[in-house]
């Protein structure tokens, strides 16, 4: 199996997990190619590594993309596979893991399912961004959210329609539009619901509404969403996921479903409900 690497950064207190990872790959006979980032680690080795640093540098024949760090590298391995239909693993070597659920317990578990063939994959939709003025062309898509956000302690109005029919005039802080995946990242905690990741839909989040009977909102995914920003300031910041870029309150956005989805990998044994539960320490109660 052809294996991609990646890894935001070499930390030395990680570092020994990431060779573990490595040889243990190699020793299972697959063909390994890994981020610049990490050349410091193998630099010892004499076998010959494939190394990529930009998304055009990875090659096509690439099986596996394995994501090491926290659910912040994992949404930037989402830029480098795109389109590609190649599956992501993410290890976690982060805080909580959502996306990169894998723990440093299981990395000898998860390559034995890589040599067996007995990991699985499941699809996981994005938002795509569109705007006559568009920062983020080379990359237009997220995987957890697309969110507006104020630029200076001035809250923003924004109006939003759903398929042409207006929604609501949100007057607040800024919305968050999430996918299932993204609902227990920065949507749950603007009070949004937790949405399994098979639903189709998307949901709408305000964030510090200045309305008491504003609610987060769920709408189906074949939606188009329409926002239009007024504000005081001449700015708001756009962000996806990762992404973020000042924008001029004139702009129009419109979301929709991208035409495209993101692969990721399960493991035997592990489910949305399983990492719910242990994530969010539900069921932590004295009476269980």
């Amino acid at each position: 199996m052809n294996i991609a690497i990646f890894s935001k950064n070499v930390n030395p207190e990680h570092e020994h997990l990431k060779k573990m990872l490595i040889e243990k790959l190699i020793k299972g006979n697959h063909k390994v190619s890994i981020h610049q980032n990490l050349i410091s680690i193998i630099q010892h080795n004499k076998i010959g590594f494939q190394v990529f640093e930009k998304p055009e540098q990875l090659s096509k024949s690439v099986d596996l993309f394995i994501s090491i760090g926290g659910d912040g590298t994992f949404l930037e391995s989402v830029r480098y596979v795109r389109d590609t239909n190649i599956p992501i693993a993410g290890i976690n070597l982060g805080r909580l893991g959502f996306l990169a659920y894998i723990a440093k317990n299981e990395i000898e578990y998860f390559v034995n399912c890589i040599n067996n063939k007995t990991f699985e994959t499941e699809k996981r939709s994005l938002l795509a961004f569109q705007s006559e003025y568009n920062p983020f062309s080379i990359f237009p898509y997220a995987l957890n959210d697309i969110t507006i956000q104020k630029s200076d302690a001035t809250l923003i109005t924004v109006t939003t329609l759903i398929n042409g029919i207006e929604l609501n005039k949100y007057w607040s802080d800024g919305l968050i539009i999430s996918t299932p995946t993204g609902s227990t990242a920065y949507s749950m905690s603007a009070g949004g619901p937790i949405v399994s990741t098979d639903c189709k839909a998307f949901i709408i989040s305000p964030i510090a509404s200045h309305n008491l009977s504003v609610r987060p909102m769920v709408v189906p995914d074949n939606a188009i969403i329409e926002l239009s920003i007024k504000s005081r300031s001449e700015n708001f910041v756009a962000t996806l996921d990762a992404q973020h870029s000042l924008m001029t309150a004139s702009s129009v956005i419109k979301i929709s479903k991208a035409p495209f989805c993101i692969n990721i990998v399960r493991l035997p044994g592990h489910n949305f409900f399983a990492t719910i539960r242990n994530k969010l320490m539900w069921g932590v109660d004295v009476r269980n």
